[in-house]
């Protein structure tokens, strides 16, 4: 049984030896993700109101484009999934709402 969800591979152009498409938006993702991650980092330190609040609005946009270059690279079988085991999750659900349960009983 293959546990992969992915989209049929697109050729991808115009050989795989050179830096392509692929690598191009693999790149591109992989700093979008940074930059998400430390736009986070900078809201919760921005030090009043107003620059917090351009700095989420530039995080949300941020966040929306990685997005779109994850449905894209997904689109195009470049990026590959694993299906989660359904036991698996309810495992981890049921370890995650013992967590919740924990701090709401200790907080």
């Amino acid at each position: 049984m293959d546990n992969k969800v992915q989209n049929p591979k697109q050729d991808i152009l115009p050989d795989e030896t050179s830096f392509n498409d692929k690598d191009m938006l693999q790149d591109a993702l992989s700093s979008v993700k940074g930059l998400v991650t430390e736009y986070g980092l900078l809201s919760s330190e921005a030090s009043n109101q107003t620059l917090k609040t351009q700095i989420e609005n530039l995080s949300k946009a941020l966040d929306k484009q990685q997005r779109n270059l994850f449905n894209l690279m997904f689109e195009k079988g470049w990026y590959v999934l694993e299906k989660a085991d359904t036991q698996k999750i309810n495992e981890e659900l049921t370890k995650h709402k013992q967590c919740l349960a924990n701090l709401q009983q200790n907080g």
